[in-house]
């Protein structure tokens, strides 16, 4: 899935709408990327997975290619032990959001900006429901607003 994907599709709008004659497929779509946007807004994320590999966020649900680096001045150090954080995410249908460094480690990162890399396969593995009803809702308002007959007078 591409970064900044819609969080719905025109036929499962359509469908939540209920309505036969919505068949503008790019106006559907345009009403469904606004809405997605603004919930990534109000959330402070976006769901989704990414395809680079290594940018700078913190959610992640999967430890698959998970590196996690001390940067030095010479080479990088790959720290061995280190704990996905808060331990209970995924159970609860969230993600991590940090990782912790046990104090017994080895290799302890500073504590200066940019001393450490992480690698990994970043974002959420679906769409929450939640999300992509939210974004249904809101969609199957912009396109009801554009679709009103105005009367002046």
């Amino acid at each position: 899935m591409a970064w900044q994907s819609p969080y719905a599709q025109p036929a499962e709008q359509v469908s939540y709408m209920g309505d036969a004659t919505a068949t503008d497929n790019a106006e559907l779509t345009l009403a469904i990327e606004a809405t997605s946007r603004s919930v990534d807004r109000a959330c402070d994320r976006q769901f989704g997975l990414l395809d680079a590999p290594q940018i700078p966020t913190d959610d992640f649900a999967t430890t698959d290619g998970l590196v996690v680096e001390t940067v030095g001045p010479q080479s990088d150090t790959v720290l061995a032990a280190c704990f996905s954080s808060p331990l209970n995410a995924l159970a609860n249908g969230s993600v991590w959001t940090s990782l912790i460094v046990p104090t017994s480690s080895a290799v302890v990162p500073g504590g200066r900006e940019g001393s450490i890399k992480v690698t990994a396969k970043f974002g959420w593995p679906d769409v929450p429901p939640t999300i992509k009803l939210a974004t249904m809702i809101q969609a199957s308002r912009l396109y009801a607003r554009r679709h009103a007959i105005r009367r002046d007078g």
